[in-house]
């Protein structure tokens, strides 16, 4: 023990008469411990705990590139993403548009950030809740008034419904509407940042345009997708020529989060 003093006391001595040379010791450590950190984070995220969605690696935004590779994804309307489902190349399609609401539930009104998705929508991405359910393509089918159903985020849970072990089928009120909760997603889905998710409303207007994603069949290339889908962009870009800029050359699937 006595020994071990004698170490830290010369130590101590040393970092004092070279203070330089011990600050910049002990700042390179401090930048190895946390490169080392942030590496391990994203190892840990990409690799030992990767996102939840079923099948990432064919989730895919339909888009429009330049020979400078730059570009954006295609909003489709709802006919449209019919019509898109229909490819054989694509095995399943969904849209989404974000929708700002209030709730109204609370002891203050509380911003809430809303995703209006289509009724396959969670079940495309087949995340298992925590909690709960999901909503359904059969419960809400394009075209017809989906239930007043929620699905809402762990952290929302967290913070909303003070992580209350019976918040399935509590009333949320959204702009005044009620909705009925019926699930809450894992910790780790965290799909759009979204905070709440429900079926996107019936009777909207059809030349509105949302966010639309798709899902490749096994086996099938982005580049064999661009192929088939070719004549279909261009149908959507008669439909709305704003969509397809002049000189923008090819056409591919750009991967999704």
């Amino acid at each position: 023990m006595a020994s071990l003093f004698q170490d830290i006391s010369f130590a101590l001595r040393q970092l004092t008469r070279h203070r330089i040379y011990a600050l910049t010791a002990v700042v390179s450590m401090a930048l190895g411990i946390g490169a080392t950190a942030a590496v391990y984070s994203v190892l840990y995220g990409v690799l030992i705990d990767p996102y939840p969605y079923r099948d990432a690696d064919r989730i895919a935004f339909i888009t429009l590139q330049n020979k400078e590779g730059r570009g954006g994804d295609i909003p489709l309307t709802l006919s449209e993403l019919g019509q898109l489902r229909q490819a054989k190349s694509i095995e399943d399609a969904f849209s989404q548009g974000d929708a700002s609401m209030v709730a109204t539930d609370g002891d203050l009104p509380q911003s809430v950030k809303v995703l209006e998705i289509t009724g396959n929508g969670l079940q495309f991405l087949d995340a298992p809740p925590l909690m709960g359910r999901v909503f359904t393509a059969a419960e809400a089918p394009a075209g017809v008034a989906p239930p007043p159903v929620a699905v809402i985020s762990y952290p929302f849970w967290k913070t909303h419904f003070a992580s209350s072990a019976d918040v399935l089928g509590k009333v949320l009120l959204l702009n005044h509407q009620k909705y009925t909760v019926i699930g809450v997603t894992g910790p780790r889905f965290t799909w759009h940042d979204s905070e709440v998710y429900v079926p996107m409303p019936a009777g909207t207007d059809p030349k509105l345009r949302y966010q639309t994603l798709i899902r490749l069949r096994p086996g099938v290339s982005t580049d064999a997708a661009a192929g088939e889908l070719t004549s279909f962009v261009q149908q959507v870009g008669h439909a709305e020529p704003a969509l397809l800029p002049p000189r923008w050359l090819s056409h591919q699937g750009g991967y999704a989060e």
